[in-house]
Order: C-alpha cells, then structure tokens, then sequence
C-alpha cells in the first residue's frame, strides 16, 4: 500500500496527488471490507483509525470531525492535500497502521491479512521497506 505513495514522492508528486493515491487505496479497503463487516462497520474502525492518530497528526481532526459519507473519503482528500507530500504520506501510513491494529485486536492477525491480502504492498507484511529508495 503504501510503496505506490513512496515511490509519488520520488518522483515528485505534489500533495494533491498523494492525497489522491490515499483516498484510492481507502476506497479499496472499503470494497473489500464493506461486504464483511458492513459500510458502518468500516467507517466505525476508520473513525477510530482517525482518532488514535491525532496526538501524533493533529491537522487529521478535519477529517476526524467531517460528517463520514460511507465510503466517502474527501474530507481525508482535504486534510492530506494541504501538507507536505511527506507529511500525507505519512499520516495516511500511520492511519492504515491504526486500523490495522484496530481490527487485528477485533478478529485476529491471521483473518485481517487474509482479507486485506488483496490490498498490494500492505506495509505491515514488510514489502514496504523493501521499497523504500535508498
């Protein structure tokens, strides 16, 4: 997952288009949990997601606090969109860190990958920092 976004930065993409990468990939998640766990179900772990990263993000709070239209990702559009390229990239790994870990703590480590296995380069399997430009 987030490979795509590194390698945009090093090819110099602007915040705007990282911004659009990241909604993206929520969107992917959304279509692969959605049928699971349900609309509701994904935008409650994303909304908690959003709240466990705001000590460390706390421009994130516009996205936190925006009305969540169920697969709907525009208000994390914005907020990513007015930083750094480095900056949104990321928060939106330390997003997809806490959800993650968010459903990892609900139905297990084994399950969750299992059904983000679709998800590519999902950070957490190690594939990332293999991709990382030296």
């Amino acid at each position: 997952m987030q490979a795509a976004l590194i390698s945009l930065i090093a090819a110099g993409a602007s915040s705007n288009q990282i911004a659009e990468a990241a909604v993206n990939e929520w969107r992917e998640i959304d279509a692969v949990l959605s049928p699971i766990i349900g609309l509701h179900g994904v935008a409650a772990l994303y909304k908690r997601a959003l709240h466990l990263i705001l000590d460390d993000y706390p421009w994130m709070i516009s996205a936190h606090d925006e009305q969540l239209v169920l697969g709907d990702f525009a208000s994390l559009k914005m907020a990513l969109a007015k930083r750094t390229s480095a900056e949104a990239s990321a928060a939106n790994l330390s997003l997809f860190q806490s959800f993650h870990s968010t459903l990892v703590s609900l139905i297990g480590e084994s399950l969750t990958d299992r059904l983000l296995i679709s998800i590519v380069d999902n950070p957490l399997r190690g594939d990332a920092a293999q991709d990382i430009p030296s």
